[in-house]
């Protein structure tokens, strides 16, 4: 027998659902990164690029370190590969250049 009082049974609340998932954050704002692309947008490897701008392999890469060609992207090891659009941007900014220049002048067509 013992001298000290009975115990009284204690009970333990479990804790609500409120209690274990509180309110939800709102979602964060979608803000669109400089850096991804379209995911089905054309990429050109090397020969594209020569092909597309008549510009040599050596000048291409010597342009890219000046600042003045679109960088590359390194898909593997040995593939690099440039985005369609920045190559064309590019010749669109050459021909803007020659025009402002007075270097070259659209074409027309025939006037009678």
């Amino acid at each position: 027998m013992s001298l000290l009082p009975p115990r009284k049974k204690q009970t333990i609340k479990a804790p609500t659902l409120a209690a274990l998932n509180p309110a939800p954050l709102p979602p964060a704002p979608m803000v669109p990164s400089p850096i991804v692309t379209d995911p089905i947008e054309k990429m050109l490897r090397l020969d594209d690029v020569i092909a597309m701008t008549g510009i040599s392999k050596s000048l291409i890469y010597q342009l890219m370190a000046e600042g003045q060609f679109p960088k590359a992207i390194k898909l593997t090891p040995k593939l690099s590969v440039w985005r369609q659009a920045d190559v064309q941007a590019f010749l669109k900014l050459k021909i803007q250049q020659a025009i402002k220049a007075g270097a070259y002048q659209p074409f027309q067509g025939a006037t009678a």
